[in-house]
C-alpha cells in the first residue's frame, strides 16, 4: 500500500501556490472549517488517515496511531483537533517510533489494536488497545484520483512560468550594474552579505540566555520584550510600580550578569551581541523548507508564511515568518535545537513576555543551492 504526500495549507491562494510548485499526477483536497489539505503522489495511493477518522473518533485533540500492517510493515498516524498532521509506514516498530518521535512525545495519547506493543515505558503508560482496522476493507473513495489539472500544456505553462520567474529574480537580486559575464560568483557574494546576519540557532540561543537571567528578577520588575536588530539582542525591562527598588535591580544584575552583556540603566534594557557565524555551511536545501515549515507547524506557530524567492545562479533563497503565542518560556531553546547547524538566518525577532507565558514574532531566510 501507498500512501500521498499531504500538505496543510490555510487558503486556496496556498493551494494554487503549491500546486505551482508540486504538480503531481495524482491529487485529493480535503476542506476543513479552517483551511484544507492537500494529498498529493505520483502514483496512485490510499488515504489511510482519512479513512481512519470515519471509524475511529477519540475523545483526544492530539492522539497517535500505531497500527501493524503485516509481519513487519507498521503504519502511524498523528491527528490533532480532528485533522491528519502525519501518517507514514515503516518496516519496523522501532523504526515508526523514531520517525514519529516529535509526535509520539507530544501526543495526549497513542492507540494500538496490539495490547502487547513493545513501547518504551514512557509511551507504554499513555497507550490505549483499540479494536483492529482491516486496511483491506477501505473503499475506493479514499484512493487518489488522476487529476485532471495535470496534462501536458500545463506542464510547458509551469516550465515557462519558471523560466519567467528566474529572470525576473535574477533581475531583482542582482542590480543592473552587475553584467551577467562578470566574473563574481552570486554564491560568494550571498555568503558575504549574510556573514552579517546572524543565524536563527545563535539568536535563539542568545534569546534564551537573557530569558533564563531573568527568572530571579526582584520583585516589581518583569521583561517587558526582547528585540533583535542588526546583530544586536536587547531585552527591555520595565516596573509596575513607581517604587520598584533600583538597588535590588543593581544587585540582580550583579549577581547575574557577565561581560558579554551589557546594562543601559537610564533605558533600563540589557543588551548582548549575537555571534556571527565563522564557516557558512551551505548546501542543496532539498525538500528541507518544508520540513522546516511543518517542524513549526507541529510546535503549534501561527500565521505561518512559507515563500519561495527564487533561484539566481547557485543561490535558493527562502522565506518563513511566523508567531508563537503564549508559549513556554523554554521556547526559544526548543527552537534553536530544531535550528541547530542549518542554513538559516534570522531577519526579524521579538518576544514578549507576560504571565500567561512568551508570544514570539519571527522571520528567517534559507539559504541554499538548488536542487540538482
Amino acid at each position: 500500500m501507498i500512501i500521498p504526500l499531504l500538505a496543510a495549507l490555510p487558503n486556496n491562494a496556498a493551494l494554487r501556490e503549491h500546486r505551482s510548485r508540486y504538480p503531481s499526477p495524482f491529487e485529493g483536497i480535503i476542506k476543513h472549517d479552517e483551511g484544507l489539505t492537500r494529498y498529493y503522489s505520483d502514483t496512485t495511493a490510499t488515504c489511510v488517515g482519512e479513512w481512519v477518522l470515519t471509524q475511529f473518533v477519540p475523545a483526544h485533540s492530539e492522539w497517535l496511531l500505531l497500527l501493524p500492517m503485516d509481519n513487519t510493515n507498521w503504519y502511524g498516524l498523528h491527528v490533532n483537533a480532528g485533522r491528519v498532521q502525519t501518517e507514514c509506514i515503516e518496516t519496523s516498530l522501532t523504526a515508526l517510533i523514531t520517525r514519529l518521535a516529535f509526535e509520539c512525545e507530544h501526543s495526549e495519547q497513542l492507540y494500538s489494536p496490539d495490547s502487547d506493543i513493545p513501547l518504551p515505558p514512557e509511551l507504554k503508560t499513555k497507550c490505549s488497545t483499540v479494536n483492529a482496522f482491516d486496511l483491506n476493507a477501505i473503499p475506493t473513495q479514499f484512493v487518489l484520483k488522476k487529476s485532471e489539472r495535470f496534462p501536458k500544456k500545463i506542464i510547458l505553462g509551469l516550465a515557462g512560468l519558471i523560466i519567467t520567474g528566474g529572470a525576473l529574480w535574477f533581475f531583482l537580486l542582482n542590480p543592473p550594474a552587475v553584467k551577467q559575464n562578470n566574473q563574481h560568483d552570486p554564491l560568494a557574494l550571498w555568503i558575504t552579505q549574510l556573514a552579517q546576519t546572524p543565524t536563527a540557532e545563535s539568536v535563539l540561543v542568545q534569546s534564551q540566555l537573557l530569558l533564563n537571567s531573568t527568572r530571579l528578577l526582584p520583585p516589581q520588575w518583569h521583561v517587558n520584550t526582547t528585540t533583535l536588530s542588526g546583530t544586536q539582542l536587547t531585552l527591555q525591562l520595565s516596573s509596575d510600580a513607581p517604587s520598584a527598588n533600583r538597588a535590588t535591580l543593581l544587585a540582580w544584575l550583579l549577581a547575574t550578569n557577565n561581560n558579554e552583556m551589557q546594562w543601559h540603566d537610564s533605558e533600563r534594557k540589557l543588551t548582548t551581541n549575537i555571534p556571527l557565524s565563522a564557516q557558512l555551511q551551505i548546501r542543496t536545501l532539498g525538500n528541507y523548507p518544508e520540513q522546516l515549515y511543518e517542524a513549526l507547524r507541529l510546535l503549534k506557530a501561527d500565521n505561518l508564511v512559507m515563500s519561495h524567492i527564487g533561484v539566481t545562479g547557485a543561490v535558493d533563497l527562502w522565506t518563513i515568518s511566523g508567531k508563537f503565542s503564549q508559549s513556554a518560556l523554554s521556547r526559544p531553546y526548543t527552537l534553536a535545537t530544531v535550528l541547530k547547524d542549518q542554513p538559516v538566518f534570522v531577519q526579524e525577532f521579538t518576544t514578549q513576555q507576560s504571565s500567561e507565558g512568551l508570544d514570539i514574532t519571527f522571520s528567517f531566510t534559507i539559504l541554499g543551492t538548488p536542487n540538482e
